[in-house]
């Protein structure tokens, strides 16, 4: 495979998993609206913490289309970052709030 078609595979899977995301944000959101008014504040600030997260990637995903092939490689370790960061923050408020 090419690098730009490595590229274009790895930005494709980055899309995607966004996509994922974003749905998860939103069942949490449905959830959140369900519970108890003292809860719910705790639940909605988790659910910006998240969306924060998720707009953060979103926008290195945006820079990282435009860039030039070295700059590339380096924004995608700080992608690699973030996308850990998200994935990890997101299976702790499933675990946290609701299992």
């Amino acid at each position: 495979m090419s690098e730009p078609e490595k590229r274009d595979a790895y930005m494709q899977k980055l899309e995607a998993r966004l996509d994922e995301w974003k749905a998860e944000i939103d069942k949490l959101r449905a959830k959140a609206d369900g519970v108890e008014a003292d809860a719910k504040v705790k639940y909605h600030e988790m659910i910006e913490d998240l969306t924060e997260r998720r707009q953060k990637l979103m926008k290195q995903a945006d820079e990282m289309r435009e860039a030039s092939e070295e700059t590339w490689h380096k924004m995608r370790e700080t992608a690699e970052h973030y996308w850990h960061d998200m994935a990890e923050a997101t299976q702790n408020a499933w675990r946290k709030w609701f299992s």
